[in-house]
């Protein structure tokens, strides 16, 4: 069994995190689906990370594991205007700074102005 949120994470311009819509539902997998060390499925919601993860897809993350730069994972992003979720790759620019990622070139990158953030947290690695 892999607890599955119900509050999607998008591959589009940012799910806003909903506390009324965080409960945990349990779903069954066949055998061999669920990589080793799963602890929570997420629901992708948008295209931004096509062709690697698919709008409606179920995408297994280990909760408290570190991303690092060019991994998958999924990020709460908090700024003076809430929190919202993303599945992202986080990414790494010459000078060191990181920035999250859009797969999807006909969409771009988020519109995050890392300037104003007050936080990002990698909320689980994505594991394949």
């Amino acid at each position: 069994y892999v607890y599955v949120c119900q509050q999607k994470a998008s591959a589009g311009i940012g799910e806003i995190e909903d506390e009324s819509n965080s409960e945990l539902k349990l779903i069954c997998f066949e055998d061999g689906i669920v990589p080793a060390g799963t602890t929570h499925g997420i629901v992708i919601n948008g295209n931004s990370m096509e062709d690697k993860f698919f709008d409606k897809q179920i995408v297994f993350i280990q909760r408290g594991l570190v991303c690092a730069p060019s991994d998958y994972g999924i990020f709460s992003v908090t700024d003076d205007d809430g929190t919202q979720i993303y599945c992202k790759q986080l990414m790494q620019r010459e000078d060191g700074s990181k920035y999250l990622h859009s797969l999807n070139s006909t969409v771009g990158d988020p519109d995050i102005n890392y300037e104003s953030v007050i936080d990002i947290h990698c909320v689980g690695k994505i594991l394949t």
